[in-house]
C-alpha cells in the first residue's frame, strides 16, 4: 500500500485546526481513491504517527 501524507514535524507545526482538517481531510480522500483497499485513519491516530509511517511520495 501506498501511503500520502507528511512527516508529523510538519503537521505539528500547522497550529491552525481547521489547516489540520483540512490536511486529513484531503489525505483520507486521497487514499480512499485509490483501488487498493485503503486505510482511513482516525484522526488521534493520524496525529500521533511518525514521519517513518506517512512517506513522502
Amino acid at each position: 500500500m501506498r501511503f500520502i501524507g507528511i512527516s508529523k514535524e510538519c503537521y505539528d507545526r500547522l497550529n491552525d485546526d481547521n489547516k489540520k482538517k483540512i490536511l486529513y481531510s484531503n489525505l483520507t480522500s486521497e487514499m480512499s481513491k485509490m483501488n487498493k483497499r485503503s486505510i482511513l485513519l482516525k484522526e488521534l491516530d493520524f496525529v500521533k504517527m511518525n514521519k517513518d509511517i506517512l512517506k513522502i511520495n
